[in-house]
Order: structure tokens, then sequence, then C-alpha cells
């Protein structure tokens, strides 16, 4: 209900209970205690249905202000939540906003983080899994290139010396100077004499 409405509830409401008790006084005096009492229930049943609907609509008001704060502290400090600037921002209790805090991280998978500056509280933020995400990929990939240049170097080195021994081999040697003497002794046949 709008706040107009109520008021113009409780004013139409007053003057029907005004009118009843008047005319319950002229006609007949004796039943006046009687209206009297039904304009009061009346009235007062009212006055408590306003009450009421009027705490409720704080209460909705309150829980979209804790939201709207709660959003933009989220998504400005990356899912961490200080309970005391939410509090302050949105404008209530800090037993509330901690109870919020607490409700709301058990059902998010957030987290309790106690600091000599006093409570946080971390939600999984979408720029942390985008960086995890990102991290594990990054990781997966230098595990997959890591064998693949050791084995290119080691297939390097291999290439490198059997050029290096078809240089060697495609060079011509140099023919053995035969001794001196001319004789076509064995060498061996002298060691074992």
């Amino acid at each position: 209900m709008t706040n107009l409405l109520k008021h113009h509830l409780i004013s139409s409401l007053t003057g029907v209970s005004a009118l009843v008790v008047i005319s319950s006084a002229v006609a007949n005096p004796s039943t006046l205690p009687v209206a009297l009492a039904g304009a009061g229930s009346l009235l007062a049943g009212a006055s408590i249905a306003k009450e009421a609907s009027s705490k409720k609509e704080q209460e909705v008001a309150e829980a979209a202000r804790v939201s709207a704060v709660f959003s933009e502290l989220y998504e400005q400090y990356k899912g961490v939540i200080n309970p005391e600037q939410l509090c302050v921002r949105s404008n209530i209790d800090l037993s509330k906003g901690l109870m919020f805090l607490e409700a709301l991280a058990a059902n998010q998978n957030g987290q309790r983080i106690e600091l000599q500056e006093g409570v946080f509280f971390r939600f999984p933020h979408t720029d942390h899994i985008l960086d995890r995400l990102t991290a594990n990929a990054a990781a997966w990939a230098d595990s997959r290139v890591e064998p693949i240049i050791k084995e290119n170097s080691a297939l390097k080195q291999q290439l490198l010396m059997i050029q290096s021994a078809a240089v060697k081999a495609a060079a011509p040697t140099p023919a053995m100077a035969a001794p001196a003497g001319g004789s076509n002794e064995d060498p061996w046949q002298n060691l074992i004499r």
C-alpha cells in the first residue's frame, strides 16, 4: 500500500468512527461506550496494519540498499567485501551486515578472512576465475613445450655430431709414409723376438 492510500484509509476510518460515535450518542446514549470501544478498536487495528506495512516497506528498501551497495563493492574490490564499509554505505547495523555476509558466504562459497585490520569476506569473482584459467592454460602449455624444446636441443646436437663425422669422412686421408728402410718387415714380428 502506498503512504497516501494508508493515510486516506486512516482518515476515512477516523471519520466513519466519529460519525458512528456521534450518531450513537444522539440516537441512543446508552450505547455510547460500545460505539466508542468499537471505533477505538477499528482505529487501533488500522494503525497497527499501517505500522506493519510501513515496517515491511522499510525492510524491502533496506534490502535493496544493501544489495545495491554489495554489488558496487563486489565489482569495485573484485569480490572482497569489508562489512564496516557495507554497513556504513547502506546505513544498517554492523550485526545485520555481518549476518548478511555470513549467510551469503555460506550460500555462495565465500570465505571469511580475519586480519589485524578486521574481518573481510571474499567471494568468487569472474576476474579471479579468468586469471586462474589463464595461469592454468599457460602452465599446461609450458609443460607441453618444455619436453619438446629439450628434445629439439638433443636432436640439434646429434645433427651437429653427424655433420662433423660426415665432414671428416669426406676429407681425404693422408697416405701413410713407408718406413725409411724400405723393408717389408712386419713391425709386430720385431716385438715377438
